[in-house]
């Protein structure tokens, strides 16, 4: 019997170590079909008094810029993207996103975009853009502004799709509002960076890319 019991410990212990051994190998597939934060090889910010700098990890900071822009940060290592803005703008206004490559925004008139927002609950608007030169209306302010935009095959010879959303504090915890934004660039052009101008006024903020791992 108390043989038994022994070959029964030794039994439980190695089923637990496969057990951990596989729950190890999970995590680790899941780690890898994740998000990698990437560093653009160099930014631009413009504007009177506009700063910026590259975090260690790779997140872009600026204060005081009309326009911030991220060279050679899409690249053949993924296909598709997330953006990440949270910041402030010294006016109540819009920002807008623009296709790079080169160290050169495109101005084309080929943006395309729905959009849809919700202000308080209560008041729900719509609406699309057609050939414009950029893809515009994610609505921010001076208290708080969070966007979030998925990119799809930018560096790709293809179009590139986005969806994205936006969620603005007007008076902390009374008045918000949040939209929703998609689109197309609808030429079959190879893209490897992003710049985000406002309407008017300046932004400050920190955008950290990620890329989806194959």
């Amino acid at each position: 019997m108390g043989r038994t019991r022994d070959v029964s410990k030794i039994l439980t212990s190695n089923t637990s170590i496969l057990s951990l051994a596989s729950a190890s190998s999970t995590y680790q597939t899941k780690a890898a079909a994740g998000l990698t934060l990437l560093t653009p090889t160099s930014i631009v910010a413009t504007g009177g008094s506009a700063t910026s700098s590259i975090s260690s990890t790779g997140t872009v900071s600026f204060t005081s810029a009309s326009a911030i822009s991220l060279n050679d940060v899409f690249s053949t290592t993924y296909d598709n993207y997330k953006l990440l803005f949270v910041g402030t703008t010294s006016l109540e206004n819009t920002i807008n996103l623009r296709m790079r490559v080169s160290g050169a925004d495109n101005s084309t008139s080929n943006y395309y975009f729905q959009r849809t927002l919700s202000k308080n609950g209560n008041d729900v608007q719509g609406g699309e853009a057609l050939a414009t030169t950029s893809w515009a209306g994610f609505n921010t302010n001076t208290t708080n502004t969070i966007i979030e935009v998925e990119l799809f095959s930018p560096f790709l010879a293809t179009a590139t799709t986005f969806l994205g959303r936006y969620e603005k504090v007007e008076t902390l915890a009374t008045v918000h509002e949040t939209g929703t934004l998609s689109g197309i660039h609808n030429v079959a052009s190879s893209f490897t960076g992003v710049t985000y101008t406002v309407g008017g006024g300046t932004i400050t903020g920190t955008i950290s890319v990620y890329g989806y791992n194959k």
